[in-house]
């Protein structure tokens, strides 16, 4: 937790997103935080799709 504040106040990482999850499985962060998993490429074609059925 200490270094996860750290590179919170760093301005490098201002546009980055640091998270800590727990679970009791993957499986159940994949299924309760899946755009953690997600690609660039995925999140961009979710987001696509997203505006378009819109």
């Amino acid at each position: 937790m200490r270094r996860r504040f750290e590179l919170e106040r760093v301005p490098d990482y201002a546009d980055t997103e640091i998270v800590v999850l727990s679970a009791d499985s993957e499986e159940t962060l994949r299924e309760t935080h899946g755009r953690y998993f997600f690609t660039a490429a995925e999140l961009a074609r979710k987001l696509k799709d997203a505006v378009s059925a819109a």
